[in-house]
């Protein structure tokens, strides 16, 4: 009988230890992901801007359909999401009117946004009343390059920001994570 308590003591600690442990890890994870997430979504749009994916929708600027500049873009009115896009208009930005959306990542409430940085890491991009702080990357063929841009940069002749800065920040556990873009399309996670 007492080795029956004793194990069923033992058993009880170590459920208990697992279960709290389970919340931890599985918070750590969601926002591990939503970093990957975001250099995952970098890294798509300049695979699709310098492999000519094919915009089914529509022929993008004055060209064919295989000619779009894909993209990311990053909003502080919409901190708990990004959207990969295809530049149709051939303007560096997002246009949300024009059908540009190609696929929507979304993270749950606690993870967001934060900080949307362009040019230095002191400057926030420059957004309107409506949206906050903006900034879009886009990738145009043949070239690798990012061109980083926010609303009052945008300009097909101009080669926009040097390096662009995204924080993710989770509520619950007080983590952060800043990715970096620069505009020769290297991303890193830190």
């Amino acid at each position: 009988m007492v080795e029956l308590l004793v194990t069923i003591g033992i058993f009880t600690i170590l459920t208990g230890i697992v279960l709290a442990k389970y919340r931890t890890f599985n918070t750590n994870a969601e926002f591990a992901n939503a970093s990957e997430d975001v250099v995952l979504a970098l890294r798509q749009a300049q695979v699709y801007g310098v492999g000519t994916k094919r915009d089914t929708a529509m022929a993008c600027g004055t060209g064919t359909n295989f000619e779009c500049a894909y993209g990311v873009h990053f909003a502080a009115s919409t901190p708990n999401q990004i959207i990969i896009f295809a530049d149709r208009d051939n303007n560096g930005l997002y246009g949300p009117m024009l059908g540009e959306e190609i696929e929507v990542i979304s993270w749950n409430s606690s993870i967001s946004l934060t900080g949307i940085k362009c040019g230095l890491v002191t400057d926030d991009c420059v957004g309107d009343v409506f949206t906050g702080a903006v900034m879009d990357v886009t990738f145009r063929r043949p070239s690798p390059d990012a061109y980083i841009f926010d609303l009052a940069t945008h300009d097909v002749l101009s080669a926009g920001f040097k390096t662009g800065w995204i924080t993710l920040s989770d509520a619950n556990t007080s983590r952060i994570s800043t990715i970096t873009i620069s505009a020769a399309g290297q991303i890193s996670v830190q």
